[in-house]
Formats: C-alpha cells, sequence, structure tokens
C-alpha cells in the first residue's frame, strides 16, 4: 500500500463511523488496521486528518560505540558480544548494556560500512606463523613455483579416529525443533595410523603403521623398547614396501622414468629417505628424488592434507558399527579415490604457492 492519500483519509474515517469496525475498512480499502485506526484517533481528537510524525527512536549504539566494538571484538581481549557490551558501558558510549545481539548487529553494519566483513570464529586459534617461517613459506614457492607438480608424489600420515560407533556423521544434519540429534562418542576413541601418497594420476596403497589401535609392536625404539609409534626404521620400511614402489607404479605408467617425493619435517622422515632413496634407485631403473626441504607449518601447502579430510568425511558418513568396519571402510574409501580428483588437487598446486606469496607468507585459504 503506497501513501494515503487525503480523499482515501476520508473514506476511512466515513466507512468507519458506518462499520465501527476497523477490520473490515482495513480489508475494504487495503490497508492496514493500524492505520485505519490511526487516522479515526487522530478525527475524533483533533478533528484533523493529518497525523503527527512519531518521533524516530534514539540509537541504542552511535556510529563511535560502534567503531569502538568492532575494535574490542576482534582485539583478541573480549570474547563476548556482552562483554563488549559491558566495556563500552563503562566508557560512557552507550547509556546502557545492550542485548548482544544488538552490539553484534550494529558492530557488522560499522565493518561493512568500513569494507570489512566481520565473522565470527570458533574452536581453538590456528598456530601463528612466526616471520622466519612466512620467510621460509615465501622462499619455497618462488623456488617451486614453475615445477611441473604432476611428477611429484605428496605423502603424508594421518591418524582415523574411531569416535561415534553407529553413527553416520555427516555434514549437514536437519532435525525437529526441540529435538536436535545425538550421539554416543567413546572417550579414548581406537584409531587407524597410516602413511600413503596422492599423485595426479592417482593414489598409493595405504600402509598401516605404528600407533594403530591392536597393532603387535614390529619395531624398536633407539633404547631396544617396542616402539608404539613410528620410527626412522619403520619408515623406512614404509618407504621400501610401499610408498617408492606404488609411487614407481603409478608414474612408471604414465612413460615417466624419474619423479619426485615429497616428505614433511618429522625427524623420522629424514633418517628414513637417507636410507631408503639410494637403495631403491640403486635397484630400479627409475630416478627418484626428494623434494627439497618442505616449510614447517605449511599444512595449507599439501594437497593430501584436503584429501585426508575428504576421505575422513566419507568414512564418518558411513556410519561403522565395529573398528573392523571402520578400517575396512578406511581402506575402502582411500582406494576409491578417483583419478579425477587427485589430478585436480595437484593441479591447485600452482595457485596455492602464489597465494603465498601474494600473502607475503601467511596461511592461505586452502
Amino acid at each position: 500500500m503506497g501513501k494515503v492519500t487525503a480523499e482515501l483519509a476520508h473514506r476511512l474515517v466515513f466507512d468507519y463511523e458506518k462499520t465501527q469496525c476497523f477490520v473490515t475498512v482495513a480489508q475494504r480499502h487495503g490497508v492496514d488496521r493500524r492505520t485505519v485506526k490511526a487516522y479515526v484517533e487522530q478525527h475524533k481528537k483533533h478533528g484533523s486528518l493529518q497525523l503527527e510524525r512519531t518521533r524516530q527512536r534514539k540509537k541504542l549504539i552511535s556510529p563511535q560505540a560502534s567503531q569502538a566494538a568492532v575494535e574490542l571484538l576482534t582485539d583478541g581481549e573480549h570474547g563476548t558480544c556482552h562483554s563488549v557490551a559491558e566495556s563500552l558501558h563503562e566508557q560512557g558510549l552507550i547509556d546502557r548494556v545492550v542485548h548482544r545481539t544488538t552490539l553484534a548487529k550494529a558492530a557488522k553494519a560499522s565493518a561493512a560500512a568500513a569494507g570489512i566483513r566481520l565473522r565470527v570464529e570458533r574452536g581453538r586459534p590456528k598456530r601463528a606463523l612466526l616471520p622466519a617461517n612466512m620467510a621460509d613459506r615465501v622462499a619455497f614457492a618462488e623456488d617451486n613455483k614453475t615445477r611441473e607438480w604432476r611428477h611429484v608424489m605428496f605423502t603424508d600420515r594421518k591418524r582415523f579416529y574411531f569416535r561415534y560407533p553407529g553413527c553416520k556423521v555427516r555434514g549437514v544434519r536437519w532435525s525437529l525443533a526441540g529435538k536436535p540429534q545425538a550421539a554416543i562418542t567413546v572417550s579414548k576413541p581406537k584409531c587407524v595410523n597410516i602413511y600413503a601418497g596422492v599423485t595426479a594420476f592417482g593414489v598409493t596403497k595405504a600402509h598401516i603403521v605404528a600407533g594403530t589401535t591392536g597393532l603387535a609392536p614390529r619395531f624398536k625404539t633407539k633404547a631396544g623398547n617396542d616402539a608404539r609409534n613410528i620410527t626412522t626404521a619403520e619408515y623406512t620400511h614404509v618407504l621400501l614396501e610401499t610408498l617408492l614402489p606404488e609411487g614407481n607404479r603409478i608414474f612408471s605408467g604414465q612413460g615417466l622414468s624419474s619423479w619426485v617425493m615429497q616428505q614433511d619435517n618429522d625427524p623420522t622422515h629424514k633418517g628414513g629417505a637417507e636410507a631408503a632413496l639410494p637403495a631403491f634407485n640403486g635397484q630400479h631403473t627409475t630416478t627418484v628424488e626428494l623434494l627439497p626441504k618442505w616449510p614447517a607449518n605449511s599444512p595449507d601447502l599439501s594437497p593430501i592434507e584436503n584429501l585426508w579430510a575428504i576421505v575422513q568425511g566419507r568414512v564418518e558418513a558411513a556410519g561403522c558399527k565395529t573398528f573392523a568396519e571402520f578400517k575396512e571402510t578406511l581402506h575402502k574409501e582411500w582406494q576409491n579415490v578417483s583419478s579425477q580428483l587427485s589430478g585436480k588437487l595437484i593441479s591447485s598446486m600452482h595457485e596455492r604457492l602464489v597465494k603465498c606469496m601474494d600473502l607475503e607468507g601467511r596461511r592461505t585459504s586452502f
């Protein structure tokens, strides 16, 4: 309904005097019943059909207070909107402690006006990157920006925990109001600890290592005790038994006689690679090289980290009831990773490095 003209206002009052019903008059003329009531009461009190302008409600948070709210919310000292509202009230910037929703809306609007998007982050903060670390990331990106990543195999180790037995955990869940979904979780979940590799042409087989629930110790520590976690000796075994032969199978199938293996800076990896690569290259016509030192704290630069997350989501969505079923599903989902998916992840490497350089070594969104 548009603006009420003088003629319409007269009709509203006239029809009401005949019907004595605000709703009937409102429906007849297509206006809100409160509009009819306002004109009728104005006519009764003042004999006029000119409505008085209502005063605009005073804003609870001024532009100055809204800007201060943005600064307080993002300084890391105030955890909630309520505590920021209390601080603004103590500083005399607002007359009273406003509701957290009111403060959040004002802060978001103030940030948007400045071209900034204000958002809420939950959970633990990410590990901060030191200047030296960022410099290493930029140097690595510059040195490798022209590398042919289709000739590289990314390797890593991942623990998959069996946390929700019998429950299908999905990224999105719908529920009825008042009846949220709940699942039984275990306090000390069993896990599968595996090594694997990903290339532009597919993935390697997964290799279960120490740290997996129920796996009998097969290697010793330097002190001579049974190893409960990965050792240099076991990593050497993983390389010679699985990662290097599998990489050879994948790349030789593409007609490549030499390829590069990436690994992170786990102390066991350096010793394992130093022992395994010369032995493997001496027994094969294919030449395997090690990618130059990987920058620390750089999971965002490694495509295999994205693949771990995808596989984890698929396994959790399966709703395994037993640990044996969980292990079987994990192997199945890993082997079912398509070459199209792995190829797409590997092809993102150039963009990752460019983004890293653009951000001067700060963490990317990959």
